[in-house]
């Protein structure tokens, strides 16, 4: 087994459940093609993907309903919450699914819920199938497209080396960036 095999087999669906947190899109549909590649198993992305999302988007919820009035003045808040409020209006605490889909909108649904106080066991129950859905379908998004990854599999193997220190790396600057975002909205 190579290292990165090794890696991803020791490692890869904590590693997926920690970038899911932050990163519920993209880093659900590598894991897919992980799984169609045979690095990961497929269920195991898909419970990884959702915890990791739900978690992240529990986060953001917290942050939403302990910092209410300093989120409220931000610029980024100010900006998206008029196109959140409106799906809010029409579809309730509903709109909490669509906010897996639409990029860019999730992580403001979820300090938007905050905001309104949602009833903490309404929005888990809600959230946790939007995670759910959304994980499912990207990860059989990259299943899907991981036939095309196995015909780069020789190519992968050469380099295995730079594509994990590319890993290492993407999570790093995910996590930085996460962390001075959070940081910014504490202020």
């Amino acid at each position: 087994m190579t290292p990165l095999e090794q890696f991803l087999s020791d490692h890869g669906l904590l590693s997926l459940l920690l970038l899911a947190t932050v990163e519920g899109d993209v880093s659900i549909v590598v894991g897919g093609v992980l799984a169609h590649l045979g690095l990961l198993p497929l269920p195991g992305v898909i419970l990884a993907g959702a915890a990791g999302n739900l978690i992240g988007d529990c986060a953001w919820f917290a942050i939403g309903r302990r910092f209410r009035l300093p989120i409220r003045e931000h610029w980024l808040f100010r900006a998206v919450r008029p196109g959140v409020e409106r799906l809010a209006q029409r579809f309730g605490a509903w709109q909490l699914l669509a906010a897996h889909l639409v990029y860019g909108t999730r992580s403001m649904s979820m300090v938007f819920w905050g905001q309104r106080e949602l009833p903490l066991p309404r929005f888990l129950v809600v959230d946790a199938l939007g995670c759910a859905l959304a994980s499912i379908g990207f990860a059989l998004v990259g299943y899907g497209v991981g036939s095309g990854a196995t015909a780069l599999t020789g190519e992968v193997k050469r380099m295995e080396y730079y594509l994990l220190a590319a890993l290492v790396a993407g999570g790093l600057l995910v996590w930085g960036t996460t962390r001075l975002i959070r940081r910014k909205l504490g202020r």
